[in-house]
């Protein structure tokens, strides 16, 4: 370590100028600091830039007791001031890491009951999957007499509601987190008495565009959350790209999402969830094998119902995939179409939260006039491949079987007689439009909405009448599965 400065004695304080300090090495970290300091002894009067860099920032991290997969140069500047008494302030703030940067200014206040932290961040590409856990890494194991269960009863970490308060206004080029690539995003967030808003966040991925607006509250030991979210054609394989998984799923996805829910754990949280899920996707393909992250049985079975025939090709072209799940009073109704080359699947039925039993009607019906002599036949014959099937079990070991009868009442329970999308949607539409037919989902969704238009001209009031509630590195392997399921 150096240090140079020009010392004075004032009112019993010692003043710095012209302060120049340096420490450190490349190898680790080195520090530049250079300017005044108004009070060494309390270190108050600060008026310094600092300037601090380092040859592998993943050598620094392990010093640190971090672990994370980045390396190369790092570099980080900033003018450092204590405007007010137990207030410090970084303006003109500059950080950059391997191909991330970061720029703005930050505060924070010491003064209060709790810290209070104000920043005004900006970046050209952020890359943060670095510092999250390695995907694909094994779950944690049950304590002994534990059930395995998606949603773990351990206790999530709340307390942070309550640790601090704050503000951040961010805007990111490019922001790359474990499973999403956004672009263009911008998003303010404020942490205050231990409720956490992010208000109106905007983005583009995969040439589509989003919304999100999130809201945490502390409640109890828990908290009530709520989620809003809207997603409008996005591209899922350009996004592939973007992370670096293999490009194994062409679609062009739409989402609605709302969901609100109060605990202390993601089985608490999951028992009382109010909301919906909707998903729609067209017009893409996707890669059969990847059906490998499923279990053997329940693999084969999904394979033989999406890919009826025994045609050699690695990828499923599908019209289009629409999903609804309601949520209400512990249970998740499900709606699902699946419009494919070979087939079309309709699955519909009750998942319950509180014990995440499976109870889901599947009706498949496979296309007769799909399949060219000598490259594509079935496995096995029509009528066995169009009985339905039912999926029991868990979630975390799901069963399939075939079941007709007790699969058709799961369905008719779930569907209410009416539609997929309220009591003119989708499922109504198709009994207009043949089972197994070309663009079977997109005619039926097309025909709904015409319905729905129709009634609303007229005045007609249809809101209760379904009975329903409310770099040059490898690419990754595994997808948008991994993509999905994270392994």
């Amino acid at each position: 370590m150096a240090v140079t400065a020009q010392l004075a004695r004032s009112g019993g304080k010692w003043t710095a100028r012209a302060l120049n300090l340096q420490a450190g090495s490349d190898s680790l970290v080195a520090v530049v600091a250079e300017g005044t300091i108004q009070s060494v002894g309390d270190l108050r009067g600060l008026n310094l830039d600092v300037r601090c860099r380092g040859k592998e920032v993943e050598r620094l991290a392990k010093v640190m007791g971090k672990e994370v997969a980045v390396t190369g140069p790092f570099a980080l500047s900033g003018k450092v001031s204590d405007p007010e008494s137990e207030v410090y302030a970084i303006q003109d703030l500059i950080a950059t890491w391997a191909e991330s940067d970061l720029a703005g200014s930050l505060q924070v206040n010491t003064a209060g009951k709790r810290p209070e932290v104000m920043a005004d961040l900006i970046s050209r590409r952020l890359d943060l999957r670095p510092f999250f856990a390695e995907e694909g890494a094994a779950p944690p194991v049950p304590a002994a007499g534990k059930e395995k269960r998606v949603f773990s009863t351990e206790p999530l970490p709340f307390d942070w509601l309550t640790r601090g308060d704050g503000r951040l206004e961010f805007r990111a080029g490019v922001l790359l987190l474990p499973r999403w690539a956004l672009e263009n995003l911008d998003f303010g967030a404020v942490l205050r008495d231990g409720a956490f808003e992010v208000k109106s966040a905007t983005f583009s991925m995969g040439g589509g565009t989003g919304e999100v607006n999130v809201a945490i509250r502390q409640e109890g030991q828990g908290a009530a959350v709520s989620l809003v979210a809207r997603m409008k054609e996005i591209q899922v394989g350009p996004m592939l790209d973007q992370l670096r998984y293999e490009r194994n799923l062409e679609a062009s996805l739409d989402a609605d999402i709302k969901l609100l829910g109060s605990g202390d754990s993601p089985a608490t949280l999951a028992e009382g969830l109010k909301g919906h899920v909707h998903l729609l996707m067209g017009n893409g393909k996707v890669a059969m094998k990847y059906l490998r992250v499923l279990d053997s049985d329940l693999q084969a079975t999904l394979f033989r119902l999406i890919n009826p025939f025994q045609e050699q090709t690695p990828f499923t072209n599908f019209t289009c995939f629409v999903n609804r799940a309601e949520f209400r009073d512990g249970a998740a109704r499900v709606k699902i179409l699946l419009d494919t080359e070979q087939t079309t699947i309709v699955a519909a039925g009750d998942v319950d939260l509180k014990t995440e039993q499976l109870d889901i009607g599947i009706k498949p019906s496979p296309k007769s006039g799909y399949g060219l002599k000598g490259v594509a036949q079935l496995t096995l014959g029509f009528n066995e491949l169009a009985k339905p099937l039912k999926l029991g079990g868990t979630l975390s070991n799901p069963s399939l079987a075939l079941d007709p009868a007790q699969a058709m009442l799961t369905i008719g329970k779930a569907l209410g007689g009416f539609a997929l999308f309220g009591p003119f949607g989708i499922i109504t539409a198709l009994a207009d439009v043949k089972w197994g037919g070309k663009d079977a989902c997109l005619k039926a969704i097309e025909k709904a909405q015409a319905i729905q238009e129709k009634s609303a001209v007229s005045g007609e009031d249809t809101s209760n009448k379904s009975g329903e509630q409310p770099g040059a590195e490898p690419k990754k392997k595994g997808g948008f599965f991994r993509w999905l399921f994270g392994k």
